[in-house]
């Protein structure tokens, strides 16, 4: 799952946006009792989402059949979706 989640990483970490429309957050993990643990932020143009969107389906289904496996709980906490912006010219996070 390292390896997997570090290529999905690398995919997203293309340099520059010139406005937030490019912007997005795409929901990484499962949590044992339903939603993402996190999110990744990326710049959407230049990326290939269909690999993007393959590559993260296969990391939570594989998250998904560990937390079943080994019976794991987690603290059920909902993760909104973060709120993002272009921010000299990378896409991140905005904390308000």
């Amino acid at each position: 799952m390292k390896k997997l989640r570090a290529e999905i990483v690398a995919l997203t970490q293309n340099t520059f946006c010139s406005d937030s429309s490019a912007c997005k957050a795409i929901a990484i993990g499962v949590k044992p009792c339903g939603g993402p643990t996190e999110y990744v932020v990326y710049n959407g143009v230049g990326v290939d989402e269909a690999i993007l969107v393959s590559k993260v389906k296969q990391y939570n289904d594989w998250n998904e059949k560990l937390n079943q496996e080994k019976d794991l709980f987690s603290d059920c906490q909902f993760i909104n979706p973060p709120k993002i912006d272009c921010v000299d010219g990378k896409c991140q996070e905005v904390v308000y």
